[in-house]
């Protein structure tokens, strides 16, 4: 069944399996085209919590940027043993496909990466901390 609302924070929003719309990023200096969603069960209508982190996520994504480019260069670096990974070679190595936000008020960004093609690569932040790693780690 699909639905569709106009909500006063994330604006035009369609239910399949969880709430979801196209939208824009600015990550890294690039803009992207991508799934924004927010999670939600069979009826459910989207939270407050979802509310409060999207606007975060839309204030202060700049700031964390950094972080994030780091926190996944040390990843690729220490866990993966990519050696001499810079931020240049992660940018191009990742592509954003969707940013989730969590009924706990957590979000995060789902990208396609060229070195966790299967299992895909995941930047969440999580009570204001920057975590990294494939995408079954968080989903």
């Amino acid at each position: 069944m699909t639905k569709m609302i106009s909500d006063p924070i994330f604006g035009e929003m369609m239910y399949r399996h969880g709430w979801t719309k196209k939208d824009h990023l600015m990550l890294w200096g690039q803009e992207y085209i991508v799934n924004t969603s927010a999670e939600a069960y069979t009826g459910d209508e989207i939270l407050d919590s979802q509310r409060d982190a999207f606007k975060k996520n839309k204030d202060n994504i700049a700031q964390h940027s950094d972080k994030m480019i780091l926190k996944t260069t040390e990843y690729f670096e220490f866990i993966l043993g990519i050696v001499n990974i810079n931020k240049e070679d992660v940018i191009a190595g990742l592509i954003p496909r969707t940013i989730l936000f969590r009924r706990d008020g957590s979000w995060g960004i789902l990208f396609d990466s060229k070195w966790e093609e299967e299992h895909g690569f995941a930047i969440f932040v999580i009570d204001d901390k920057i975590e990294v790693g494939d995408q079954d780690t968080f989903l």
